[in-house]
């Protein structure tokens, strides 16, 4: 893991824990027990974003990593062949 997929695992667990904590909020507030649905919909987006940082990241760079070996064993056989 490099230092970019640190900083944005980071930021995605930043994410959740706000999302989290805005939930704890809303049940605090007066009235208690009821969740606005303002903090519903910004906890919802916190999720939403760190989820897509965590999930289509690692799809992709999966992906590319992938490619670039598949890449890299052609090319190999073709120097040798």
């Amino acid at each position: 893991m490099n230092k970019l997929d640190k900083h944005k695992f980071w930021l995605a667990v930043g994410l959740c824990v706000a999302g989290v904590a805005l939930l704890f909020v809303g049940m605090l507030v007066s009235p208690i027990g009821v969740i606005s649905p303002t903090v519903i919909g910004g906890a919802g987006e916190l999720f939403l974003t760190a989820g897509a940082i965590l999930g289509i990241d690692a799809i992709y760079s999966k992906k590319l990593t992938d490619i670039v070996k598949e890449f890299t064993k052609t090319s190999d056989k073709a120097e040798q062949g």
